[in-house]
């Protein structure tokens, strides 16, 4: 494929499928617990479910929203990354600075949101680090119940640390084997924690549902996360229509140059974006000085119901029994609060970020024709310099007083000079005022690169693009157009793996393991014959622990089980 076709399409605007056609879908979340302390992490992984068997189609993107249930406002969001099956692990941080109390947790994509369809539970969370209110003790837990699972682990005591091993048969209803997708959790059944109901056996697509958008900042996102925003002038604020230019910062910047609607609204497909950066949004409009940018969030408002009862009624806690049940849900958070002091101690430099999914690309989306690493050579003291002497695929011209960039044409039977000026990106971000670039500090600049051949990309034609990059990503200290707009848009979620203790190897430090979570694994699989196994070590807590298996069979059919074993 020619390389100005391979920038096109890499660069193309956010496109959605056939929306003749009925797409539905519907998710479900798994969390490793339901009640946490402030400044733990909640483990979770997201499943969706689609009626579509033609083209494959399914979201790219799950939301996850974190509502206290007296503010409107989110006290944390992520973004995940769905996989092929439409499933997808991740991570909250949870703030240490959260106050006690019930939270709703919200599971999505942006198709589910064109019909109004959202995946909630309820989270309780405990800030141990203030004055904790009386709080109502869980209630105990149920019958053991499968679903299409079944599970046994190899005891059903175990001493501290010690190894335990479960065997895991997933079957459909007449109970032939079938390949299983499960996510696993193992934790300390207490006065705070409860057993969530197994939800997920009602997992279905929904019946009635309609694919088309009901804005054009919602756009369905099946291959990538979407950005959406609009281009307004800033003193009529009529809608522009021109080339808008957004780079997404960071070691690996990206560039992007799209075009705008007729009503100043554009959409861009974020290929591959993890993380947090910024991204950069300005106009290609050099005879317009006024224009105002918004970038709309991707997450939906969210007014949260009343959640259930966490607090005990003073005044129905006048009772020995209450008492005394207070005494023990208090002892139960000082070793709760003990326990996740020693984790973060020992253990929390040891959850590490999984294998990258992505690998590195310029915002070219192609080989450059020269990169020069500055550091290779003799150090310059003015840009001028930098490229008249290191740079063979430009020219320095001076025209009046200001000195000008002209990129080689290397696609010409004799390769010459445009005769304008190319696109000039300084750490990913276009830049048009020539004596500011020149007066750079070389020092600070890393790596020149060059394309040198014309530039296709769907909102512009560029004569060449001269990419300079900075140490500190930083610009050097350029000074951005005021009215470009700089929004904190987070990419999806880079995924953590959770940490066990391998207590089977030799010269294991001889440190406290008082962990409530015992092991938590989003990619559990059973094979043809509908068997798989898993396998981790108790730690130093005695007591009830439960294990809950849940997840989707090959053919979307919900799986669950739960049993317990006990720790002595």
């Amino acid at each position: 494929m020619p390389w100005f076709l391979v920038a096109l399409s890499l660069h193309a605007a956010a496109q959605i499928p056939n929306a003749k056609k009925t797409y539905r879908e519907q998710a479900f979340l798994h969390t490793d617990r339901n009640c946490y302390l402030a400044g733990e992490t909640v483990w979770m992984k997201m499943y969706t479910v689609n009626d579509d068997t033609t083209d494959g189609f399914h979201s790219a993107i799950g939301y996850i929203d974190l509502y206290n249930e007296s503010s409107r406002m989110p006290s944390i969001q992520a973004k995940l990354l769905l996989d092929s099956l439409s499933h997808a692990a991740g991570t909250l941080e949870i703030p240490d600075s959260l106050p006690t109390g019930s939270y709703r947790l919200r599971a999505y994509t942006r198709n589910m949101e064109q019909y109004g369809l959202f995946y909630e539970k309820n989270i309780r969370i405990v800030n141990t680090f203030e004055p904790v209110p009386r709080l109502q003790k869980q209630k105990g837990l149920p019958a053991p119940v499968a679903y299409h699972l079944q599970a046994s682990t190899n005891a059903g005591h175990f001493g501290k640390r010690q190894p335990v091993k479960i065997t895991i048969n997933s079957f459909d209803d007449t109970h032939a084997p079938i390949v299983a997708n499960l996510s696993a959790a193992v934790y300390r059944m207490n006065a705070l924690q409860s057993l969530d109901s197994p939800d997920i056996r009602q997992l279905a697509v929904p019946q009635q549902s309609h694919y088309l958008s009901k804005d054009t900042f919602h756009l369905p996102e099946p291959y990538n996360q979407v950005l959406t925003g609009r281009i307004t002038d800033k003193k009529t604020g009529a809608p522009l229509q021109v080339p808008v230019m957004i780079t997404v910062t960071g070691q690996s910047p990206r560039f992007y140059c799209i075009p705008a609607t007729r009503d100043g609204d554009f959409s861009l497909d974020l290929q591959g974006y993890s993380g947090n950066a910024d991204v950069i949004v300005q106009a290609y409009t050099p005879t317009h000085n006024g224009y105002l940018v918004t970038v709309y969030s991707p997450f939906t408002d969210f007014t949260p119901p009343r959640t259930p009862a966490f607090f005990t009624e003073e005044n129905n806690d006048s009772s020995r029994t209450s008492a005394a049940m207070d005494a023990s849900l208090q002892r139960q958070l000082l070793e709760d609060h003990i326990g996740a002091q020693v984790w973060q101690t020992f253990y929390g430099d040891s959850i590490l970020p999984a294998p990258a999914r992505f690998r590195d690309t310029t915002f070219f989306f192609t080989k450059p024709e020269e990169e020069v690493m500055l550091d290779d050579y003799t150090r310059f003291t003015t840009v001028e310099e930098v490229f008249r002497e290191f740079i063979k695929t430009v020219m320095v011209r001076k025209y009046g007083d200001t000195l000008h960039l002209h990129v080689l044409n290397s696609q010409l039977v004799n390769p010459k000079f445009f005769d304008t000026d190319p696109l000039i990106l300084l750490d990913g971000v276009p830049v048009f005022d020539n004596k500011r670039i020149f007066a750079l500090n070389p020092l600070q600049l890393r790596k020149v690169s060059v394309m040198a051949h014309k530039a296709f990309y769907p909102g512009g034609v560029f004569n060449g693009v001269v990419s300079i990059q900075t140490y500190a990503g930083d610009m050097a200290g350029y000074k951005l157009d005021p009215n470009a707009m700089v929004a904190d848009y987070s990419g999806t979620e880079l995924p953590l793996q959770f940490y066990v203790p391998n207590y089977a190897r030799k010269n294991v430090p001889s440190m406290p393991d008082q962990r409530n979570t015992l092991y938590w694994n989003p990619a559990v699989q059973t094979d043809s014959n509908g068997n798989g196994a898993i396998s981790f070590y108790t730690g130093d807590e005695p007591g009830v622990y439960c294990l809950v298996l849940q997840g989707l069979s090959a053919q979307g059919k919900p799986c669950y089980t739960f049993s317990t074993f006990t720790v002595e």
